[in-house]
């Protein structure tokens, strides 16, 4: 899912993880207004390949996945803005520990959503260290999952997995 050119993949291993590393050491917050929520107008359509709101979708797909990849972003929160996040546990702490050691200020800022069907949409996105781009054409996949678009799990598997050196991740 996600277009890693070789001479970047060294340099990125540690910072695809770092969504969930904030919570690492400290407690985590499980406060219900950290993760956005969507009004019924996102609800998709029952036909076509796009939502109802494609605004709205839009828009909550560029926070979810500005937040999902955020460094700072607690664990619990990133859980929630994965696809399957609660049986995700020991991928999301490898990701944890890749970024601990690489000590990267991973952010991600989508540059491009393009829907192709009501609960699924093709992401392009720069995958950041603080302010410089260290993928610039990074592409990936939201899902809508209980009225709210998530990162999918195959997109940040293929992450975490880059980041373990191209070795197998338990959960993914």
């Amino acid at each position: 899912m996600i277009n890693v050119p070789a001479r970047v993949a060294a340099a990125t291993a540690g910072l695809l993880l770092l969504p969930l590393l904030a919570a690492c050491g400290g407690s985590s917050s499980n406060s219900a207004s950290t993760a956005p929520t969507t009004s019924s107008s996102s609800t998709p359509a029952a036909s076509g390949t796009a939502p109802a709101d494609t605004t709205a979708a839009t828009a909550q797909i560029k926070t979810n996945w500005k937040t999902f990849f955020a460094y700072k972003t607690p664990r619990a929160t990133a859980a929630t803005l994965l696809q399957d996040g609660n049986t995700m546990t020991a991928a999301l702490a490898k990701a944890v520990s890749e970024q601990a050691t690489t000590h990267i200020k991973q952010g991600a800022e989508v540059t491009s959503v393009t829907f192709t069907s009501p609960t699924t949409a093709q992401v392009s996105y720069k995958l950041l260290n603080g302010n410089q781009v260290l993928l610039p054409a990074a592409t990936g996949q939201a899902v809508l999952v209980n009225g709210t678009w998530v990162v999918s799990k195959a997109t940040f598997c293929t992450l975490v997995t880059l980041g373990n050196n191209n070795e197998p991740v338990e959960g993914c």
